[in-house]
């Protein structure tokens, strides 16, 4: 579907006053009912889809953040045609996403080469401490692993000849479906049950 010049002015307004449909950092971005309603609202707004309006969005958001990129490492070699023009001016207010993901796809693989002995990727210097702070998270990540890892494979070991016994009859079923495992299952309840009723006797 294409909007009008109308609906997409109307739609970009909506946008900037709505910023957790499309700012990680805000505080309500992690709220998915909300922005399911956000969505819907908008869609009411311009008496179209929803879909219509995300497809319309993500897609000029992308052509922005792709001329933001050129314009900022001094790639952009033509001038810009009037459409362009007008998106670039009334889709300013995403700037902060693009440079905020910017820096922090920077301090991730700068925090990720230090780990790896690597020499690190320049950082921004209004940003010293976020490496850091980056390196830490990474470490975080690593010692969490290692300890589901761990904490996996010491529930997949046998403590004794009983376990080892049903971990293997536990794998033998998983094996089985429809009436063969009815039937193992009747026959290992039953062996079960047996000493339980002989000790009542």
């Amino acid at each position: 579907m294409k909007f009008e010049r109308s609906q997409e002015d109307t739609l970009l307004d909506f946008m900037e006053v709505n910023e957790y449909l499309w700012n990680p950092g805000h505080g309500e971005w992690m709220k998915w009912d909300m922005k399911e309603n956000g969505w819907n609202n908008i869609g009411e707004i311009l008496q179209c889809d929803r879909s219509e309006v995300r497809t319309w969005w993500n897609s000029n958001k992308d052509k922005f953040e792709r001329e933001h990129k050129k314009s900022k490492s001094g790639s952009a070699t033509k001038l810009l045609s009037a459409c362009m023009q007008w998106l670039m001016t009334h889709l300013s207010f995403y700037s902060k996403v693009v440079t905020h993901h910017q820096k922090s796809v920077v301090l991730l693989k700068s925090a990720c080469a230090e780990r790896e002995g690597c020499e690190p990727s320049p950082v921004p210097e209004d940003e010293p401490d976020e490496l850091t702070t980056m390196s830490k998270v990474v470490t975080q990540i690593e010692e969490h692993l290692k300890a589901a890892q761990k904490q996996q494979l010491d529930l997949l070991k046998p403590r004794s000849e009983q376990d080892a016994y049903g971990l293997y009859v536990s794998t033998w079923l998983a094996g089985l479906g429809g009436q063969a495992f009815d039937n193992a299952r009747t026959v290992i309840n039953n062996l079960i049950a047996r000493p339980v009723i002989q000790s009542h006797k």
